[in-house]
């Protein structure tokens, strides 16, 4: 007997923290974008960061790259909560997707830094 599909349900305030965080994320990269200066925080206090990372030039676009997956996989979060069709897996897929690209394109910026540094 095949069971009936569940569809995800996530909880108001969780979808209110994620589509904040995405929007507020979007709006401090595309700032940081527009301006071709990224700072990354790395090391913190209790007053608040000490220390980062100054990204510029072809760093700030890989990292832009990495902010915009950040924010599609929380919004995609969000809309799997509204599609009640039985394809999870195919958010599921998308977020990882999004994740290794999300990594690859944070790590190329890091490198961009280190060789921009050297």
């Amino acid at each position: 007997m095949k069971k009936a599909h569940v569809p995800n349900r996530i909880a108001k305030r969780d979808r209110v923290i994620l589509i904040l965080s995405a929007t507020l994320l979007f709006a401090y990269g595309t700032f940081c974008w527009i301006s071709n200066h990224f700072f990354l925080p790395i090391q913190f206090n209790r007053g608040g960061p000490v220390g980062g990372i100054h990204l510029y030039g072809d760093a700030v676009w890989f990292m832009y790259g990495a902010v915009v997956c950040a924010c599609l996989i929380m919004g995609s979060i969000v809309v799997d909560h509204y599609d009640e069709r039985p394809n999870e897996r195919h958010y599921t897929r998308f977020a990882k997707i999004m994740m290794y690209a999300g990594f690859s394109l944070f790590f190329l910026s890091v490198f961009a830094w280190l060789k921009a540094s050297a």
